[in-house]
């Protein structure tokens, strides 16, 4: 895996009830990154994109502001 070779600010987000393994498949990926994070958007499933937009914006926002 490349992740390993990730060294800027990564952040991952996903729905927290998107399959039974996710949460733990996406965790073990952001560890795998120097500079990795995580944020699991509660009562979503597969698309955060469409089923909670402003949580998946504003956490995409404060990550962007927390790194410029």
């Amino acid at each position: 895996t490349y992740f390993p070779k990730i060294n800027i600010p990564a952040l991952l987000i996903g729905g927290a009830e998107d399959g039974p393994n996710y949460p733990d498949a996406t965790q073990r990926a952001v560890d795998l990154l120097p500079q990795g994070e995580l944020y699991m958007i509660p009562d979503v499933g597969h698309n955060p994109h469409l089923e909670s937009p402003d949580i998946l914006i504003r956490e995409i926002m404060r990550f962007i502001d927390g790194n410029t």
